[in-house]
């Protein structure tokens, strides 16, 4: 195991100290972590699942004018009398910080109709978007819980409430932000910030809906979907299953720092074996000494960890990245990829 550790650390060392940050960034093969979807299938991503669906319609549109970029967008239309729900969700991996972000099309008042980021164990969500009762204005706010719900509480529009913002509904494309950082959530409308709620806030699913009452029948368009997690630390095995004889080999580490300032990270590589506690391969950072810069991203590999022998426990076995802060010890990213040597 002696021998992995320093196959590993030499590998590394090579891997974050070689390159510039602008070669790392024109050198990346794949984005692990990072989530986009443009809606340019003719029919919905299976990543995206269809939660609720009363008196409403969803399609993948290529109605002129709807789609920013390409040749389609994801439509929801409202049909029929009474109540309309439409919710659709995709996972994020994991309960994360990141930014995630949506274009939405504003066809006019009706509905309730818009973007969150959700935290499904806890309920605990950020909402931004059309409000159902306001023609005038659009809402933004971050639910804890019933007797806390935060918003800019601004007094635009007819009816202002704690969510209103202070901007203005216009009939047409927005770009819709919401940001989690260790700080706080930010949400914004069309890079303005129309709202920040300070604290650790963390979610695990987007959420794009279209609900309410009114009797009108309307369509609203979703394009552009993108979800970025702050850093990314990953790892792609060659197999999940293994045997005598086989090399176990690491085909990918993807590192990755996504924010507008260089990074510091503890990282930890490591090895799970059935019947024994995780063997540490790489331990470095903790010390605050390793920065990943602005704009760093790199995919590389592959290498050997081990070849199997007759000798090795059979089993479920895992190898892990992960990156954390190393003043607050918070997660910043992890990828753990199980395989079994049979």
């Amino acid at each position: 195991m002696q021998r992995l550790r320093l196959i590993v650390f030499g590998w590394l060392l090579v891997l974050l100290f070689s390159i510039s940050p602008f070669e790392a960034a024109a050198q990346v093969s794949r984005s692990v972590g990072n989530i986009s979807d443009t809606f340019e299938y003719a029919t919905l991503d299976p990543s995206w699942r269809i939660v609720t669906l009363l008196n409403e319609t969803v399609a993948m549109s290529t109605a002129q004018n709807h789609t920013p970029a390409g040749l389609r967008s994801l439509s929801i239309s409202t049909t029929g009398p009474g109540q309309r729900n439409a919710y659709i969700q995709r996972t994020l991996g994991g309960l994360t910080k990141g930014t995630g972000t949506i274009y939405f099309y504003d066809s006019g008042p009706g509905f309730y109709a818009g973007f969150e980021l959700v935290d499904t164990a806890t309920g605990v969500h950020a909402d931004i978007g059309a409000q159902d009762f306001d023609p005038t204005c659009y809402r933004a706010f971050v639910y804890l819980a019933a007797d806390a719900v935060y918003g800019p509480n601004e007094t635009c529009g007819p009816f202002p409430r704690v969510e209103t913002t202070n901007v203005h509904r216009t009939v047409g494309w927005h770009k819709l932000t919401i940001a989690s950082t260790s700080q706080g959530v930010t949400l914004s409308i069309d890079d303005q910030a129309v709202f920040t709620l300070a604290g650790s806030f963390a979610f695990d699913t987007a959420q794009l809906l279209v609900v309410g009452p009114h009797q009108t029948s309307m369509t609203y368009y979703f394009d552009d979907f993108s979800f970025s997690p702050p850093a990314e630390c990953d790892v792609l095995l060659s197999s999940s299953t293994y045997g005598n004889g086989d090399a176990v080999v690491v085909s990918t580490l993807h590192m990755a720092n996504h924010l507008a300032h260089p990074l510091p990270v503890e990282l930890k590589l490591w090895l799970g074996v059935p019947g024994v506690s995780p063997i540490s391969v790489v331990n470095l950072g903790a010390n605050g000494s390793l920065v990943l810069p602005t704009g760093f991203e790199q995919t590389s590999g592959p290498f050997t960890l081990f070849q199997v022998a007759p000798s090795h426990p059979r089993g479920a076995y895992e190898f892990g990245c992960r990156s954390l802060s190393p003043v607050t010890g918070e997660l910043l990213a992890e990828g753990i990829r199980a395989f079994t040597i049979q």
